[in-house]
């Protein structure tokens, strides 16, 4: 299992840096944001700020009754990362990924990142920049 664990890993790590969504495996739903490609912790807080508002919280996905968390500014921005479906979701549709699930969510940013930086969040830079 170890082995497989190693191998997935690189693989997702392989798939997150060429930013190619056909290299992405089919089996997502396994992987839990820690062990995702190895989130940059930069990715995490930002994750962390978009998702609660605190640097240092764990990320969230939900809210307490079990809806996916939709931005408080804007409700088209959604989930753990929160990612604007305007601007981004039919780019995850291509890939084959639903911004509502959790793991989607979180290849997504991965991909996102990979591609921009943290640019897309940057309006809580406020909170992911603090020490």
């Amino acid at each position: 299992m170890k082995h497989f664990i190693v191998i997935l890993f690189l693989f997702l790590a392989s798939a997150v840096s060429t930013g190619d969504p056909a290299q992405m495996p089919a089996e997502k739903e396994t992987v839990k944001i820690e062990k995702m490609a190895r989130l940059r912790s930069e990715l995490v807080r930002i994750c962390a700020c978009e998702s609660t508002g605190v640097a240092t919280a764990k990320p969230t996905h939900w809210n307490h009754d079990g809806t996916v968390k939709r931005g408080k500014i804007n409700p088209r921005d959604i989930g753990i990362c929160q990612i604007n479906l305007d601007w981004n979701g039919d780019t995850a549709e291509r890939m084959g990924l639903d911004l509502f699930k959790e793991s989607d969510n979180i290849w997504f940013a991965n991909w996102l990142y990979g591609q921009k930086g943290a640019t897309p969040w940057n309006w809580s830079r406020a909170c992911w920049e603090k020490k």
